[in-house]
Formats: structure tokens, sequence, C-alpha cells
């Protein structure tokens, strides 16, 4: 991915499908970020574009679909690569993720999945606790974009 950051861990002999991703950072008033948990996973709301959606176009629906809030995109905070192994799918994957700085419009008309559990959460925490090295780093990024660090 040329000089975006590349995380997790590459096992050799393994063909990794690509899998554009998009995830989303949102900020509330107390300072704390919007993480889902999945089972097996902390992470941000986001996840893969479906068909020729865009980026923007995924974040968007993925926040409702697993959050139930609706969102706006506020800009683009960064691009990484994630090697990860999809028990679900038995597959590897290599997720070019992007990244966006988020706001909360206000509750959605979707249902929130039913294995997804949105609960806000202090930075610090996110960063200890989410499950994906690139979403760690989109933490980070956000706080400096943001100056809350």
């Amino acid at each position: 991915m040329g000089d975006v950051p590349q995380f997790g861990e590459y096992v050799p002999g393994e063909s990794y499908r690509i899998r554009p991703s998009a995830y989303g950072i949102a900020f509330d008033a107390k300072g704390r970020i919007l993480l889902v948990t999945v089972p097996n996973k902390l992470v941000l709301p986001g996840g893969g574009l479906d068909g020729k959606e865009t980026a923007e176009e995924a974040v968007l629906r993925e926040c409702r679909e697993e959050t139930g809030y609706a969102v706006c995109i506020r800009r683009q905070i960064g691009a990484a690569g994630q090697y990860r192994y999809s028990e679900r799918r038995q597959a590897y994957f290599n997720k070019r993720c992007t990244y966006f700085l988020i706001d909360i419009l206000g509750r959605s008309r979707d249902e929130i999945e039913a294995d997804h559990h949105p609960h806000w959460v202090p930075p610090k925490k996110a960063i200890a606790t989410l499950t994906d090295d690139s979403h760690r780093w989109a933490v980070k990024q956000a706080l400096k974009a943001t100056k809350r660090i």
C-alpha cells in the first residue's frame, strides 16, 4: 500500500484477498469514542464495502447497522492496511481501511445487528482494548487531528 501503514501478522504462503473497508471515529461531548463489541472483537463502527459502494457510503451504512446512529462524515483522517483471518469466512484478508472522523446526527430507524453492541469508551481505553492494530492507530490519528492529545 505504498506509504500507508500496514498492520497485523502476515502469514507466509497464505493467499490474501483485498477487502476495501471504511470505519468511523466519533467523539461524544465527554470525549469518549464510539466502539462496537462483536463476537470476539472490539472494533470501530464500520466494515467492508458492498459492491460498488464508496468508502463514504459504507461508513454511513455500517454505522447505522452497527450502532443505530445516523452519522455524517466530517473528514477522512487516514488509511491503513490490516492483515486478518476471518473465522466466519475461513479466509485471509488484507483489509484496506479508510478512516473518517464522523459526527452523530441522532438515532437512525435501522435496527442494530443482533450481535453488535455499541458503547462509548475513553480514548486511552479504546487504544488499549481495540482488537486491530490499525484501529488503535486510527484512534491516535483522530486524537491528533482533533487536537485532543
